[in-house]
């Protein structure tokens, strides 16, 4: 079993440099030491620099199952997944920790009668003992798996694995295709639009944070708004200032749960005790005050930069460094710096 080869499964709607580079760093953490190998598993349509990228990271074989975005929303192809890992063996699967690489990750658990261990976080082998560990209790405990001969399932937090080092030496990549079998449709895709991506907050390595600090915003409203509606115009311009520092540092955009319970922001981004709990290398908070719901669930983070114009927020006390002002004035002057 411990000879048997891993299988990293790659998404088309993943990041797919983000992903990759985390997945195989993971999987090259679960076989160290030992002669197994990488295989990768694509599900997408075509991308020449997946391939590219799996070549220059080590990966034995590339498995393709040939699909659009729109059949991996459907979930068309899960009986075709199925049959596929029921017919070649692995001794470990990864997938990334993202929503829907989640949920197909618990239907293979199911169909395979196979172990998921999700959120894993940090990856050892000690004398031959592999050791899975992930963050539980809004990062307050630490749940650890020593892993036997059985197969396993993982999901990865992609932010906890840095980029492995290329593969130096000349290297040959087996592609094989996999015939998809495509089940009847259960979604109808009406109609889609794009809209701007980020990397999901769990993984991202920089988050750039906004709270009730945004709604103080200084310049002044535009005629012809109407009164109900000047908080919302006054969020959607401190918002904007946090996307684009997040664009310029390769980050995303989070927010405190007063915004969230104010109606102004999405649930999805809210960090805190009854949000997400991220811990990225970098978090910047603007306008946070830094209540104690917030800070559980962004205390690990490696970095944290608070930017307040109150001197005695409490946000000050768990930061690195600290910048007492206007997040209106700050955030511009950070953004040119970056250009």
């Amino acid at each position: 079993m411990t000879n048997l080869p891993v299988l990293i499964v790659l998404l088309g709607t993943d990041n797919l440099g983000e992903s990759l580079s985390s997945l195989v760093s993971a999987a090259n953490l679960f076989t160290a030491g030992g002669s197994q190998t990488s295989d990768l598993l694509y599900i997408g349509p075509e991308n020449n620099q997946v391939l590219l990228t799996a070549a220059s990271f080590g990966i034995s074989r590339l498995f393709h199952l040939p699909i659009n975005i729109v059949e991996i929303m459907q979930k068309s192809f899960l009986p075709t997944l199925e049959n596929f890992l029921k017919s070649k063996p692995f001794r470990a699967i990864f997938f990334s920790n993202m929503p829907l690489p989640l949920e197909i990750s618990a239907h293979m658990g199911a169909a395979l009668q196979t172990q998921l261990i999700t959120a894993v976080d940090t990856i050892t082998v000690n004398d031959g003992i592999t050791t899975v560990t992930r963050k539980i209790l809004a990062g307050n405990a630490r749940q650890v798996f020593n892993l036997k001969d059985q197969p396993v399932i993982l999901t990865i937090n992609m932010a906890c694995f840095s980029a492995p080092e290329a593969f130096s030496a000349t290297h040959f990549l087996e592609t094989i295709p996999i015939a998809n079998d495509l089940s009847e449709e259960r979604i109808k895709v009406i109609s889609s639009t794009v809209i701007q991506q980020f990397v999901a907050l769990e993984h991202s390595r920089v988050i750039v944070a906004g709270g009730r600090g945004l709604l103080s915003n200084p310049n002044p409203t535009p005629a012809g708004i109407p009164a109900g509606e000047i908080e919302q115009w006054k969020y959607e311009q401190g918002f904007n200032l946090l996307k684009n520092l997040a664009e310029k540092l390769n980050g995303s955009v989070g927010v405190s749960r007063a915004l969230v319970d104010a109606g102004y922001a999405p649930y999805e981004l809210q960090i805190g005790q009854t949000g997400k709990t991220v811990a990225p290398e970098v978090y910047i908070a603007c306008g946070i005050s830094g209540a104690l719901q917030h800070t559980m669930g962004m205390r690990h983070s490696k970095l944290v930069i608070a930017i307040n114009k109150d001197a005695r927020a409490p946000i000050f006390e768990v930061a690195h460094v600290g910048v007492i002002g206007d997040l209106y004035k700050i955030l511009p002057e950070w953004v040119k710096l970056r250009k």
